[in-house]
């Protein structure tokens, strides 16, 4: 099901962790990842969207959230107070399985490392150390782009082949979330969710 996979080829050239994301290819839909319904399955009016890469030695997201409108954001620094993004991912690989990683981020360039999916305090301490983050306001949302770099995870680039993943995107001011795939559960309940394919 193409729908739930997205490729991570190596990232685009001229790549800056700076939140502005024209460098990705949202021009092509193999690329680009779509949340484009509700948690119950339910097909949404709108749609966020993502792109994700990887090198040798960290992975990378980028997101376009769509609110459709101007002046449209929530902004709060307590997670899931504001708009906000719910990125949960896990190695699957049976010798090199993590746990549930969960990550919080903000249009205010703000992200935590949470322990809902099972990971330890001192696990999403230090991913959330690690990772380069960055997110701009634009005309009618946001947009942001991480990097995450494998040794957070404990992990080498040749222990991971493919990502169990998924995403949830808060729009506060709707009381809405969008995601990329359904669990049947919660969002970050990854191993019935989509996969990142690095390549």
């Amino acid at each position: 099901d193409t729908s739930r996979r997205v490729p991570a080829p190596v990232p685009p050239a001229t790549l800056a962790i700076d939140g502005n994301v024209g460098e990705w290819p949202w021009d092509s839909p193999a690329r680009v990842g779509k949340l484009g319904m509700t948690p119950g399955g339910d097909a949404a009016g709108l749609a966020d969207l993502f792109c994700a890469a990887a090198d040798k030695e960290a992975f990378y997201l980028a997101f376009q959230i769509n609110h459709g409108r101007a002046d449209s954001l929530v902004r709060s620094s307590e997670p899931y107070r504001g708009d906000g993004l719910e990125i949960s991912f896990r190695n699957p690989d049976p010798t090199k399985r993590t746990p549930i990683f969960m990550l919080w981020g903000t249009p205010e360039s703000r992200i935590v490392g949470t322990t809902h999916g099972g990971a330890s305090v001192a696990q999403a301490k230090k991913l959330e150390a690690s990772i380069t983050y960055s997110a701009n306001a634009t005309a009618d949302g946001w947009a942001c782009e991480l990097r995450i770099p494998f040794a957070a995870m404990d992990l080498a680039r040749t222990d991971v082949s493919r990502l169990k993943f998924n995403v949830g995107s808060l729009h506060k001011k709707d009381d809405m979330w969008l995601i990329w795939t359904t669990t049947g559960a919660a969002i970050y309940q990854v191993d019935s969710a989509g996969d990142i394919v690095l390549e």
